[in-house]
């Protein structure tokens, strides 16, 4: 199996055991945290290890659904900050500077002539 790090560089492990016998540190890069272990003789339950996936999945999907959600909040957030301080910009304008700029945006959204 190929398996994606963050950095774009992928490892390739021929079965279970030989992922499992990869350093821990290696295995929480490929898959965000702790799995599982081997036991002392190197060996891997597959039933275990679908378990802990599917914990992870559904953590996973949840995690993602929130910071998706916070995303949502917090680019309104910025963009509010952002309209602000633009409006503050406009407030500070001549009438000729404000009056210019008016010309600009009709060019550029096609009211202009």
């Amino acid at each position: 199996m190929q398996l994606k790090k963050a950095d774009g560089t992928a490892s390739i492990y021929d079965n279970l055991e030989e992922l499992f016998r990869a350093k821990r540190s290696v295995r929480n890069e490929l898959f965000g945290s702790y799995l599982t272990e081997a036991d002392e003789d190197g060996n891997v339950k597959p039933s275990v290890v679908l378990t802990k996936v599917d914990e992870k999945m559904k953590s996973y999907g949840l995690y993602l659904s929130n910071l998706k959600t916070l995303r949502g909040e917090v680019s309104r957030l910025v963009a509010d900050e952002e309209a602000q301080r633009l409006q503050g910009t406009v407030n500070e304008m001549s009438n000729e500077q404000a009056e210019a700029l008016m010309n600009q945006l009709k060019l550029k959204l096609g009211y202009g002539e």
